[in-house]
């Protein structure tokens, strides 16, 4: 067995990292087909989705916002009841591995969210038990990819972003948070997470 020698923190993303997330399929459901959203950018850079996750609007503005921006063909209501099912629940293997890493090292999340996703996804996932530091955009005010918001989110960590090791699956996320001196890495799933913490010593379970 070799050495574990995990980093002071391992930080998530949740959608596309520990939590399965369909926000495309939504947004084309709902349009007719006529919004592209592959890799879901429609609705991710809406300036509505921007404003709702760093908590300047409310649920009802941010429905009526997105309807409108883009031309969605439903009613603001219509919307907010499938964007609030959007995800669909932890991959396979996230609750071992934070339940593993929790007993190792100081487990932290940093997610663009919202009040009412992260109400949803501690009532019925009971996500908020794993995770040490809860570092949400609705609360801190500031949305990955922005500068501001990851040296906002070292400020909530125990230890230097230099010791923080951070996983997330858009690029742009990623390459500013290893500006601001974290040591990220981009990952799709629980799978790709273990092959990089394998190289601080952290074996598979069958391994």
């Amino acid at each position: 067995m070799s050495e574990t020698k995990l980093p002071q923190c391992v930080m998530f993303d949740l959608g596309g990292v520990i939590i399965d997330v369909d926000m495309g399929s939504v947004v084309s459901g709902l349009s007719a087909g006529s919004v592209d959203t592959s890799l879901a950018e429609a609705w991710y850079a809406t300036a509505a989705i921007d404003e709702f996750e760093k908590g300047k609007i409310s649920t009802s503005q941010f429905g009526r916002a997105m309807v409108a921006e883009l031309g969605l063909d439903c009613s603001a209501e219509q919307f907010m009841d499938r964007f609030l099912n959007c995800n669909r629940g932890l991959f396979p293997g996230a609750e071992n591995l934070l339940d593993r890493l929790s007993a190792l090292t100081h487990v932290a999340c940093f997610s663009n969210t919202n009040e009412v996703h992260w109400a949803s996804l501690c009532d019925e996932l009971k996500i908020d038990k794993y995770f040490a530091t809860k570092i949400l955009s609705f609360e801190l005010g500031e949305r990955k990819p922005g500068l501001a918001a990851y040296n906002s989110a070292a400020k909530c960590l125990p230890f230097p972003p230099q010791e923080v090791v951070f996983f997330d699956d858009r690029p742009e996320n990623v390459a500013t948070a290893k500006q601001a001196g974290f040591d990220a890495h981009r990952v799709y799933g629980p799978e790709a997470v273990m092959e990089i913490l394998g190289t601080f010593g952290l074996e598979s379970e069958d391994g």
